[in-house]
């Protein structure tokens, strides 16, 4: 029996956590029956760790045994395997050696701010990243990511353990598998260089053990070519049964074993996440949450009975079913609406838990326009006091799009304005008046599912917060999906000359739509439009109406047998040419002066932030278009900018610190 040292990872710095460094003990041995799984070898080895002793889950590395745990150096460790609960072999006591890294130690759900993060060090952690789930044609090393990742200020990722890349245990790419039970020692070999990867840029990752395609047969589906399908010779008669057969789950449970016995030492393990978007399984598309939530309690219950660094448990869907975050760790939605700006700021915070966007995207790509998209989720996330920092879902486009600057421009704001720290924070009203105006344009910042605000009061109401509740696929009140969409949508607003409201149209559902487009005049519904679309169209084209000057009051109604998809609505000449959107955290507070089209460079913004403190402010502005900063001396009083503000870029960011008198 052999003591080593191996990769040694540091769990803290400074006086609040000792340095620890990882320790293994291997056995070389022949192992009769399955090596992964626990009812034939059950290898755990006791650990003495100076005085304490520890109990490890022992893996098969290929030649036999080995364990891990984490030691503070220079502390004496010795180990000894027990195998189906019998010893075998001896140990002698061993110093444990190496070099720290600086990660601070395991991430846990701070318990003095339960809706933010903390390290074991006691410094708060704010998760600020892009998704890294797999290595393609554009991003061939994953490790190499990792260290783009970090050298632009990124701390976090999130891999998954798919089959199209060799990091699934169960399945390979082409859908074959191991004999019943094993594991492919590939895909275990390459969850070896992720994890090595992410320690040495210093990224935490959440694990995503499982992902929706296994068990869906509509929505990105694997099903069809997965080995546990009777169809393919496996057990699983449908994607259903995986959640409730008991060999699946009890190879399910050798999985997330495994994991934590190889891994599960790693503090750049940011979480375990149990499944990437189940709320595209069979069972969800079918209703059966009841029994998807039971999976995910029973698995997060087994998972921190056996991890002995307790590590957070988590899962990612939409956010309908409470019941299946009951026992998550943190909450982790998904969404790729018109408006990002829209979804992400007017995304409701749970008051217990910690929140934040997983995923994000626009809902087409457009190169040009894409660093604006990423720039959204990024400060609206920020601005609203999210727990972590929203992340971009394609990071295989962060070259070609020029997505690195804004990661590294942000990144920057986020150290000068000490966001991790600012978790009391809160939303900041603000309000911009601008010499010059500009088209409004709407674009709704709900995908698939519930709209909750009906009137809009324009431009005032056509920011990220409102429009967060506003869904881009307009049911019929009165169809089968009427309790998504339950109202016409309703928008008041004053032209100061004649102008047009563009209802642009991007999709029409299968089962064919139509629009009815009126005005409420003198107190009576008067039509203006209407349209009818037959089934599954893209881009079927604009609906314009024409309007007067003066006082209006739109009504939009989706009349048809389902739904039509909106892009976005435009009324010529009704914006300012800057919106603006605030947080603030006592004294301090940041700023997005968002232009909304290329005239805002230049112009003079009246800026009232009613509530804020008066006094002298020490302004760091970013200016967006060229990345650099500047500095300002800003007077507030009386919740209002004392003189006009003028804009350096069509779009900035403004760090507010109050000056000491």
């Amino acid at each position: 029996m052999m003591l080593s040292s191996v990769m040694m990872l540091a769990l803290g710095q400074g006086d609040a956590v000792e340095a620890k460094v990882v320790v293994q003990i291997q056995v070389p041995a022949q192992v009769a029956g399955n090596p992964y799984e626990p009812s034939e070898n059950d290898a755990v080895v006791v650990f003495r760790v100076g005085s304490k002793e520890e109990r490890r889950i022992a893996f098969f590395d290929g030649k036999g045994w080995t364990a891990r745990t984490l030691a503070v150096a220079g502390t004496k460790v010795s180990g000894q395997l027990m195998l189906n609960g019998k010893s075998v072999g001896s140990s002698s006591p061993a110093s444990v050696f190496g070099t720290d890294l600086p990660l601070g130690g395991m991430v846990k759900v701070d318990p003095q701010a339960p809706t933010r993060f903390v390290l074991s060090n006691g410094e708060p952690f704010l998760p600020f990243g892009t998704n890294t789930s797999w290595e393609n044609e554009a991003v061939p090393d994953l490790t190499a990511y990792f260290a783009k990742l970090s050298a632009n200020g990124g701390n976090w990722g999130r891999v998954w353990a798919n089959h199209w890349d060799r990091k699934n245990p169960y399945m390979k790419p082409d859908g074959t598998g191991p004999k019943l039970g094993w594991m492919l020692p590939e895909a275990l070999g390459k969850w070896d260089r992720v994890v090595a990867g992410a320690e040495k840029h210093g990224i935490r990752f959440q694990f995503v053990l499982f992902h929706h395609g296994l068990f869906s047969t509509d929505v990105n589906p694997n099903w069809d070519m997965h080995p546990w399908n009777a169809k393919n010779g496996g057990f699983l008669k449908t994607p259903t049964e995986f959640f409730t057969n008991a060999t699946a789950k009890r190879l399910t449970k050798n999985w997330l074993r495994y994991a934590v016995a190889r891994w599960g030492h790693s503090s750049s393990i940011f979480c375990w996440e149990l499944f990437n978007e189940v709320e595209w399984v069979e069972p969800a598309r079918k209703g059966n949450w009841k029994l998807i939530s039971d999976w995910h309690g029973e698995m997060a219950d087994y998972l921190r009975s056996i991890d002995p660094y307790d590590r957070m448990v988590s899962t990612s869907s939409h956010m309908d079913h409470p019941e299946l975050w009951a026992k998550m760790d943190f909450i982790s939605p998904h969404g790729y609406p018109p408006s990002v700006l829209g979804m992400v700021s007017g995304m409701t915070k749970d008051a217990k838990k910690p929140q934040f966007f997983g995923e994000f995207g626009g809902n087409e790509y457009v190169k040009e326009a894409e660093a604006k998209i990423v720039r959204d989720g990024i400060w609206a996330s920020l601005l609203r006091g999210h727990s972590g920092v929203a992340s971009y879902w394609y990071w295989d486009r962060m070259e070609e799009a020029k997505i690195w600057p804004e990661m590294k421009a942000a990144s920057e704001a986020i150290a000068k304005g000490r966001f991790a720290v600012r978790g009391k924070g809160i939303a900041q009203p603000v309000s911009v008046a601008t010499t010059g105006r500009t088209d409004l344009e709407i674009r709704p910042g709900v995908g698939w599912g519930k709209t909750t605000k009906f009137r809009f009061s324009l431009p005032e109401e056509a920011t990220g917060e409102h429009l967060g509740q506003l869904s881009a696929y307009f049911n019929n009140p009165k169809g089968g999906n009427g309790a998504l969409f339950a109202e016409p949508l309703r928008l008041s607003f004053t032209l100061a000359s004649p102008g047009s409201l563009l209802l642009d149209v991007a999709e029409i559902s299968g089962g064919g739509a139509a629009v009815r487009i009126s005005a409420i005049r003198n107190g009576k519904d008067v039509t203006l439009a209407e349209k009818t679309w037959p089934g599954k169209q893209e881009n079927p084209g604009d609906v314009t109406v024409q309007l007067p000057a003066g006082k209006h009051e739109i009504v939009i109604t989706s009349s048809g047998a389902d739904w039509f998809r909106v892009a976005r609505i435009a009324i010529p000449g009704l914006s300012p040419t800057v919106f603006g959107m605030a947080f603030r955290d006592g004294d301090f507070a940041a700023l997005r002066l968002r232009g909304e089209s290329s005239v805002a460079k230049g112009d003079s913004a009246t800026i009232s932030l009613p509530g804020m403190p008066d006094g002298t402010y020490a302004a760091e502005i970013l200016n967006f278009d060229t990345k650099a900063w500047s500095n300002q001396s800003w007077m507030v009083k009386s919740g209002r900018l004392s003189a006009p503000f003028v804009m350096p870029g069509e779009d900035v960011a403004v760090l507010l610190t109050k000056s000491a008198r």
